[in-house]
């Protein structure tokens, strides 16, 4: 079985209903949307494991580490926004982003940067730097008893590691701009 990121939503829906997993509830459904959004951008894989349906997935979190009024502080995500619904949901989180297929957690960490927080990889080269020695990879598998929607079997990757903003002598003119 397999969900190319070029196929219609109703391939996807047709796919997965001839593995037995179906949409009935507004969650069910929000889930199996999410679920093809992740296919279409390269973000998943999903598989057959026995008799139900494995997503794979890896995530990279970023601490990013600023030297403020003399404080070692962190940028965390406060809360979500959904622009279809206008609900709001408190994150509370550094900021995550998945790994696309092929890509490197230093490269979706980069792109996380650019995307989420708006910091150009000309900027993020020359202003921060990465400090290895935080690098830690964690590896999650849901049990039988899974609480997705859809009861799909999960196995996810977490890469974290902390970012910081160079010392503000070394572009005190930026910030002086």
């Amino acid at each position: 079985m397999s969900f190319d990121y070029d196929m219609s939503y109703e391939m996807f829906v047709e796919r997965l209903n001839t593995a037995g997993v179906f949409a009935e509830t507004v969650v069910e459904q929000n889930a199996m949307e999410e679920l093809f959004e992740h296919i279409q951008l390269q973000q998943v894989k999903v598989s057959k494991k026995g008799n139900r349906l494995l997503q794979e997935y890896a995530t990279v979190k970023v601490y990013l580490l600023a030297k403020i009024a003399g404080d070692e502080l962190c940028l965390f995500e406060h809360d979500r926004f959904n622009l279809r619904d206008g609900s709001q949901n408190d994150v509370m989180c550094p900021l995550q982003v998945r790994l696309r297929t092929g890509e490197t957690w230093q490269e979706a960490a980069r792109r996380g940067l650019e995307t989420m927080v708006g910091l150009q990889p000309e900027w993020q080269e020359k202003y921060l730097s990465y400090d290895e020695s935080s690098y830690i990879c964690l590896h999650d598998d849901t049990d039988a008893d899974s609480a997705h929607p859809l009861d799909i079997l999960t196995s996810a990757l977490t890469h974290e590691v902390h970012c910081r903003v160079k010392s503000a002598n070394s572009h005190c003119h930026y910030l002086t701009r």
